[in-house]
């Protein structure tokens, strides 16, 4: 199970990321605004937990908090930030780094398009079918 959090232009970027690893990839797992998560699920994060949070421009330090958070109450979580935070136990950090936070939003797809690709190639395509011509 994976949540894929998000705030502001990174909101639909998390719904897309949960999109891509529940419906592509067949992982379990959801997709919500980040206010929401720190109300409500983070209470139960415990050891194994696994977090995706996106978070650039103005949020991107509430983001980059939540994340430490859910690493300290036992969880994995990685951040997508457009920032450089600070290293963090239990925080993969993927840097984007850009100035405008709307194209960050286009930009922080990549990992999870990445991730795709690379699952496609090792798994075969029994899953997912890649198109690489254009009929």
């Amino acid at each position: 199970h994976v949540d894929v959090v998000g705030r502001g232009p990174g909101l639909g970027t998390a719904l897309y990321g949960a999109l891509v690893l529940r419906e592509l990839l067949g992982l379990r797992g959801g997709w919500m605004p980040a206010g929401h998560f720190r109300h409500g699920p983070l209470l139960d994060v415990a050891q194994g937990h696994k977090l995706i949070v996106i978070a650039g421009g103005r949020t991107a330090a509430l983001g980059a908090r939540l994340a430490a958070d859910a690493a300290g109450r036992g969880g994995r979580a990685v951040l997508v930030t457009d920032r450089a935070p600070d290293a963090v136990p239990g925080v993969l950090t993927v840097s984007i780094p850009v100035k405008d936070e709307l194209l960050f939003a286009l930009l922080a797809a990549l990992p999870f398009e990445l991730y795709m690709a690379e699952a496609a190639r090792t798994v075969g395509t029994a899953y997912l079918r890649v198109q690489t011509t254009s009929e």
